[in-house]
């Protein structure tokens, strides 16, 4: 789906089916799930001039796979400890599962869990300097997680729960 955002433009008034912006607005599974993997994409192939080929493909959904594992590598060093997240990025990067949903962009998980981490890491470190740029990319991040599968408000849920049992325990 993210490919045929290049045969549309932002800039379309006549047809919605060829309009950037409609597109991505009624994709099903998020507007984040088809516009990531699509700049990804556009860097790839037309930026940096690679050709598409089955390889191409897999090494550009993962890295996505490699921005989930940041993600989650930022947050449990933030809220346990710099070891506990190295332990938690290695043994997260070798479970199968990530393995495959990171060479295939084949749903929403990867995506999801990237802006549902980042997104607590920068809540905690807002929480913990009171810095206004913490605030904006939390608010940033959380905005491209809804934006990221349909049952967003689960992952809503989870961050008042993060809020309530961590945050305001400190």
């Amino acid at each position: 789906a993210s490919m045929r955002l290049s045969l549309t433009s932002p800039f379309e008034t006549g047809s919605l089916l060829y309009n950037s912006f409609a597109q991505a607005l009624q994709f099903n599974h998020g507007y984040t799930t088809m516009i990531l993997p699509y700049l990804i994409y556009w860097v790839l192939f037309n930026f940096l001039r690679v050709s598409i080929s089955e390889n191409s493909l897999v090494f550009a959904n993962s890295i996505l796979g490699i921005l989930s594992l940041i993600s989650i590598y930022l947050f449990t060093k933030v809220n346990f400890s710099k070891k506990v997240g190295i332990y938690t990025l290695i043994l997260v990067a070798i479970v199968p599962v990530h393995i495959g949903l990171s060479r295939a962009h084949v749903g929403t998980q990867i995506i999801q869990s990237i802006f549902f981490f980042i997104s607590l890491y920068y809540l905690k470190m807002y929480f913990d300097n009171k810095k206004y740029s913490y605030k904006l990319l939390y608010f940033i991040s959380t905005l491209l997680l809804i934006g990221s599968d349909n049952l967003f408000f689960v992952s809503l849920f989870l961050q008042l729960v993060y809020i309530y049992f961590v945050i305001s325990k400190n």
